[in-house]
């Protein structure tokens, strides 16, 4: 299985002119595909508990989590909204930056003399 990273190298060619579509469709491919992932995990997980007979679906929708797992499924609701709101937080630190560097005082040019 080959490993792929999780940025592609090289600068990115926008699709679109506007940058704020360009950042809403970058999201919601994302979220695309934490969701297509999603379903496949619980796809399997459906099919292998119906298969042995260890799960009816009436158990699944009567369970309520308790605090700890409550707490985990809260860290991992944070890290998908990070990965999905990804390009609005590398967009913000490009501006931040630039406008650091913009606000940067410059020692005064030296005049030639003539």
């Amino acid at each position: 299985m080959v490993s792929l990273p999780r940025r592609a190298k090289g600068p990115k060619r926008p699709i679109f002119a506007d940058p704020v579509t360009e950042h809403l469709m970058a999201m919601v491919v994302a979220l695309t595909g934490e969701l297509s992932v999603a379903r496949e995990r619980l796809d399997t997980v459906e099919r292998l508990l119906d298969r042995r007979g260890v799960l009816k679906r009436t158990e699944v929708e009567a369970f309520r989590p308790d605090a700890a797992i409550e707490g985990e499924r809260f860290k991992e609701r944070d890290e998908l909204i990070g990965r999905v709101f990804q390009v609005l937080h590398e967009e913000a630190e490009r501006a931040t930056l630039e406008a650091e560097r913009s606000t940067v005082k410059r020692p005064p040019a030296k005049r030639r003399k003539r």
